[in-house]
């Protein structure tokens, strides 16, 4: 028997980061099947470089999964 779950996923894409490069970005957003994705003009660290956008962005997707 196969159990077969949907989840919803967010991925953040950090569109200046130096450590992971947009396409690495975008290839590991592929790999964990994420289903929706969003981009924040920040480095590798949003959570302290750009705290309200990046809560601006969960709010967004935690909306949407309500609606």
């Amino acid at each position: 028997m196969t159990l077969s779950l949907a989840v919803w996923a967010l991925y953040v894409r950090t569109n200046n980061d130096q450590q992971f490069p947009p396409p690495l970005l975008g290839i590991m957003a592929a790999n964990l099947g994420t289903t929706t994705t969003a981009g924040i003009d920040s480095g590798h660290k949003p959570t302290l470089a750009k705290p309200a956008a990046r809560a601006a962005i969960l709010t967004d997707f935690t909306i949407t999964l309500k609606s």
